[in-house]
């Protein structure tokens, strides 16, 4: 009698079927194949997580700027960016960099260049960079818990094409570590300094529609 008419013999007679070791080795390789297939999600939720950079944002409004314009703004232009220190100055361009492609991707504001003067309903954007920190990788590994990260902070204004303030805030990035709350750097400065520009774009789009910018 055939394996298929054991079976379903047993089926009918509700006796169960002796397994014989070549049936229980197909059932450890079905096992271990399912494992294995359920498995790879959770590698690779864990590779993500292993790999994705802790960055928290903060953003802290400085000051009413005067009244709103009439009509909402439809253009930015990144005006006047200064560094506290001469030693940043390699990350200028990393910093305008960021905002264009964040507004590139996200819209809400259309960049023009910097070339002329601004045309109306254009938001001049003018930022000064007070703190640029590495931190240090080796607290980020041995302590954790926020000590060590890297941070940048800077000062923004949010101006008409007259020069009049219409906003003031203070932007804050900062790198923890590579896993959880602390761990290897996978982050460079560069790219914290891509991430604080594009909360800074995020930040200054919220602001010409009206939304709250904390």
């Amino acid at each position: 009698m055939t394996r298929l008419m054991q079976r379903r013999a047993s089926w009918l007679l509700g006796k169960p079927v002796p397994e014989t070791p070549e049936a229980r080795r197909h059932a450890n390789v079905r096992s271990r194949y399912k494992q294995g297939r359920t498995g790879i999600p959770t590698l690779l939720l864990v590779a993500t997580s292993f790999l994705t950079a802790c960055t928290f944002s903060a953003i802290t409004p400085t000051g009413m700027g005067t009244a709103r314009p009439a009509t909402s703004p439809r253009t930015l232009m990144i005006g006047d960016l200064q560094m506290a220190d001469p030693l940043w100055e390699p990350y200028r361009l990393h910093y305008t960099r960021g905002v264009e492609d964040w507004l590139k991707r996200n819209g809400g504001l259309q960049i023009v260049p910097a070339s002329g003067p601004p045309p109306p309903q254009t938001i001049v954007l003018v930022t000064r960079i007070t703190e640029f920190d590495k931190g240090s990788t080796a607290l980020r590994w041995i302590v954790g818990m926020g000590a060590g990260q890297a941070k940048i902070r800077g000062d923004i204004e949010l101006r008409d094409p007259a020069g009049t303030v219409l906003a003031r805030f203070t932007s804050r990035e900062s790198y923890l570590g590579g896993w959880g709350i602390g761990g290897a750097g996978f982050l460079d400065m560069e790219d914290l300094m891509r991430r604080f520009a594009e909360t800074v774009a995020q930040t200054s789009v919220k602001w010409a529609r009206g939304e709250p910018t904390e």
